[in-house]
C-alpha cells in the first residue's frame, strides 16, 4: 500500500527543478532557494539562526534592492537542513549570491512517467506469470 501511495505522490514533487535566475535579473515570486554571502548569513542571524547559507521558501516581494520571503527551510554552512515555521524575512540583494527558482520540468516528468508506467509493466507482468502457473493437485477441479 505504501508503494501505491509513495507512487500516486511522487510526481507532484519530482516534475520541478531549480534553475538559477540570471543574474540583473529580477525573480518572480514563488518558490525559491536564495543563497547567501557571508554577510547575508549574518544579517539573517537574529532571525534564522547562526551559519544559514541557503533560506528555501516563497518569494513574497521583491523591489529593487530587497527580497521578502516566507521561509519554509534552511540549509547552514555545515551542509545542515532544517525546517522552519513560516518566519517571514527580508533579505537585501546586496546580501544575495544565487537565486534558484523553483520551475516546472518537461524533462523530470516525462522521465518519471515513463518509470511510473515501466514499474506497472513488470508488476502486471510478474502478476500475469504467477498466476498462469498454478499449483493444483493432479486429476482435481480448481474452483
Amino acid at each position: 500500500m505504501a508503494v501505491v501511495i509513495w507512487s500516486a505522490l511522487l510526481p507532484l514533487v519530482g516534475c520541478y527543478a531549480s534553475v538559477p535566475v540570471l543574474a540583473g535579473v529580477s525573480p518572480l515570486p514563488g518558490d525559491a532557494t536564495v543563497v547567501l554571502t557571508a554577510a547575508g548569513s549574518g544579517a539573517v542571524q537574529r532571525a534564522l539562526g547562526d551559519g544559514v547559507k541557503e533560506i528555501d521558501g516563497t518569494i513574497r516581494r521583491v523591489t529593487a534592492d530587497s527580497l521578502e520571503m516566507t521561509v519554509s527551510g534552511i540549509t547552514t554552512v555545515s551542509r545542515e537542513r532544517l525546517t522552519q515555521t513560516g518566519t517571514t524575512v527580508v533579505v537585501e540583494r546586496a546580501m544575495i549570491e544565487r537565486v534558484d527558482a523553483r520551475r516546472f520540468s518537461r524533462r523530470r516528468s516525462v522521465a518519471l512517467v515513463a518509470a511510473l508506467v515501466a514499474m506497472v509493466v513488470v508488476v502486471l507482468g510478474a502478476s500475469s506469470i504467477a498466476s498462469a502457473s498454478g499449483e493444483g493437485l493432479p486429476g482435481t477441479i480448481q474452483p
